[in-house]
């Protein structure tokens, strides 16, 4: 679609030279929390698609924390309705989604020891805005991505035996701030890929010749 509306205005331009207004975007019954479901299915089908990879080492002030693995992105979903920012040459779709279940462990390694830890909560808060032209055939793009609540967050430490509290007890900051680092850099991945796919624009307007 992006494609034949550059077309379009290519060929108006030859016909009426030195005009930019005569093609425009007139709004369509389609609301924006129907296009928001529409991403969130799309990113979701991604998430289930994509391998889980274990992460990078993790920064810990006292232990190693390695083979990083996440579980939870499948049931990202909305939270209350969307809405748009409509502007004369773009529009935003924003919304907020929330994430269950959320589950990030590693194992943990110093020189004398080694075991596993991880870092459970059940619901994640997250903020997104997606922003797109209306006028070309760029894909949409993520403006804004935050994760602005962690709710029942649950922390687990084996392989010190009797000193598991000690352990769970110096890793949970560590532990907390690195589920908040991963959930959003994956989150953006599946987004971006998902985001791919989809037109904001398509679904909300059609473009029209003055």
């Amino acid at each position: 679609l992006g494609y034949q509306i550059t077309a379009i205005i290519g060929l108006s331009q030859q016909v009426f030279p030195g005009s930019t207004h005569l093609i425009s975007c007139r709004r369509n019954d389609v609301s924006p929390t129907n296009v928001a479901d529409t991403l969130l299915k799309m990113t979701r089908k991604m998430a289930i698609s994509s391998p889980s990879m274990p992460f990078p080492a993790a920064p810990s002030s006292v232990l190693s924390l390695v083979n990083g693995q996440l579980v939870g992105l499948t049931t990202l979903e909305r939270r209350g309705e969307a809405c748009l920012v409509e502007r004369s040459d773009s529009v935003d779709l924003v919304v907020s989604l929330v994430a269950k279940n959320i589950h990030l462990s590693y194992l943990w390694t110093n020189k004398e020891f080694k075991g596993e830890c991880s870092i459970s909560c059940k619901n994640v808060c997250v903020r997104l805005t997606v922003t797109q032209l209306k006028y070309t055939d760029e894909h949409p793009q993520i403006k804004e991505l935050s994760v602005e609540e962690c709710e029942d967050v649950s922390t687990r430490f084996k392989g010190l035996g009797p000193l598991n509290k000690v352990g769970k007890h110096l890793l949970q900051k560590s532990l907390k701030k690195n589920l908040q680092k991963v959930l959003k850099s994956q989150m953006k991945n599946i987004l971006e890929k998902a985001l791919s796919e989809i037109s904001i624009i398509s679904q909300l307007f059609v473009h029209v010749l003055n």
